[in-house]
């Protein structure tokens, strides 16, 4: 993807760089992941003249999250256990003590514990963006980056594939 400017008066940036000056079309700019455009500027005038900017922070060609790690596999792994007939696999909540079923509401915490969303809700709102995993005690940040610079690994095949 490329991204020019096209004359504009009030500036395409880049990165915060400015592509050209006023009325000026620049050359063609390649865009790269995580590169941050910015539209116009803020302006704040007299008594009415109020324009504002526009800020965008592209993700380009990020298939590489969309791959397996192992938070992932491990999940899987526990939601595929949750879905066996086979009742010595059953999960239970440590909350409630309910068995955990298919088509009910989950939370799966970053340590990979499984609990009934409707019970783990108000340990969630009390101590919001933290969490503290009452089986483990791990702790977590619920609103932590997620981009993970972690190398790609190959997914976990699922069963019955070849």
């Amino acid at each position: 993807f490329y991204i020019r400017d096209t004359k504009s008066s009030s500036g395409t940036f880049l990165n915060h760089a400015r592509l050209s000056p006023p009325g000026a079309e620049s050359k063609p700019t390649q865009l790269k992941d995580g590169d941050v455009v910015q539209l116009g500027v803020d302006y704040q005038g007299g008594t009415q003249e109020i324009y504002r900017c526009v800020k965008m922070r592209l993700e380009l060609n990020r298939s590489w999250q969309q791959q397996a790690n192992p938070f992932r596999k491990n999940t899987l792994k526990v939601i595929r256990n949750l879905t066996t007939a086979d009742a010595a696999s059953s999960t239970d909540c440590c909350i409630c003590l309910f068995r955990i079923a298919s088509f009910q509401s989950l939370f799966v915490a970053p340590c990979s514990h499984v609990y009934h969303y409707k019970c783990i809700r108000p340990m969630l709102m009390e101590k919001h963006p933290g969490f503290l995993c009452p089986l483990c005690r791990t702790f977590a940040d619920l609103e932590d980056c997620v981009e993970i610079d972690d190398p790609i690994e190959e997914e976990m095949p699922v069963e019955g594939d070849c």
